[in-house]
């Protein structure tokens, strides 16, 4: 993977953490949709995964769900997309 980013896991390594999150250090990450549905006015808030193409489909509809409901005017939508990160893979794009 690349560098640390604020969602990176405890124990995870990266290129900038090559030893690991440490928790005691850096803190745990920040649990994005958790946050952000503390609030008062969210109205959808979805973490999805593109581990699969099943996950993917999941994803797929979920984004659908959450421009539909905001062009409903139903109120604030967020989707966080857990995927893997590519940079120093070495690969081109496809």
């Amino acid at each position: 993977g690349g560098q640390m980013a604020p969602t990176t896991l405890p124990e995870m390594k990266t290129t900038t953490s090559p030893y690991g999150r440490k928790t005691d250090d850096i803190g745990f990450p920040i649990r994005v949709c958790e946050l952000l549905d503390s609030l008062v006015a969210p109205y959808y808030i979805e973490r999805v995964s593109l581990l699969s193409p099943a996950d993917i489909l999941k994803a797929k509809k979920a984004v659908s769900k959450a421009i539909q409901y905001n062009k409903e005017g139903r109120g604030f939508t967020f989707v966080e997309f857990i995927s893997t990160c590519p940079t120093n893979w070495g690969m081109d794009p496809i």
